[in-house]
């Protein structure tokens, strides 16, 4: 999903650092989904509200039986191994509410990992990778990207025929210091929400 699908499909969009980790999964919803629970300490809230720590729930995890007197641990992936978050890790998520916290909206676009980007001023710059594919939320690289892409495919209504292609594809990434996120998140949420859509 880029960020474009991410946003209409998020209930809440929070920048956020994960403080804990339960050590055991628990089961959830009809399907007894066994999920793993993080706190995530917000720091930023892009769209929605909630508290300033909230329930992160992340596919797959541990589960501790008995049996025949003895204590088993056994680790069921679900998707932990790509969507898990870990202790310490500042991340930009796109969550939707389900029982009892938040979930990813997608298990492998809806985590954005901050890093320290030092191409952008010159200096350590802390930064997410967001993806588009409508070229007017594109700024910089992406821009570029998607301007190099027009070249290739010509003709008319060159900008409708690359944004039809990048539908169901990961988009074009863009790096966006936490600075100017507020912003750029606004824009996609009114222009996807809003009568731009």
């Amino acid at each position: 999903m880029t960020t474009e699908d991410l946003v209409r499909e998020s209930d809440l969009i929070v920048l956020g650092r994960v403080t804990a980790t339960e050590a055991d999964g628990i089961y959830v919803g009809p399907q007894k989904e066994l999920l793993t629970r993080h706190t995530l300490k917000v720091e930023a809230y892009y769209k929605g509200k909630a508290s300033e720590e909230i329930s992160l729930r992340t596919r797959g995890g541990v589960e501790t039986k008995v049996v025949g007197g003895q204590t088993r641990r056994t680790f069921t992936a679900g998707a932990t191994i790509v969507e898990g978050a870990r202790v310490g890790e500042e991340l930009l998520v796109f969550l939707k509410a389900m029982p009892q916290g938040y979930g990813f909206v997608q298990w492998d676009s809806a985590r954005r990992p901050v890093y320290l980007s030092e191409f952008i001023k010159g200096e350590p710059e802390p930064t997410v990778n967001l993806s588009f594919r409508k070229k007017r939320y594109m700024r910089g690289f992406a821009l570029q990207g998607f301007e190099n892409l027009e070249r290739l495919e010509g003709g008319p209504d060159s900008s409708t025929k690359v944004e039809a292609k990048l539908k169901r594809t990961k988009g074009i990434e863009e790096p966006i210091p936490i600075r100017d996120l507020r912003g750029r998140i606004a824009e996609v949420i009114e222009g996807e929400m809003g009568s731009g859509g």
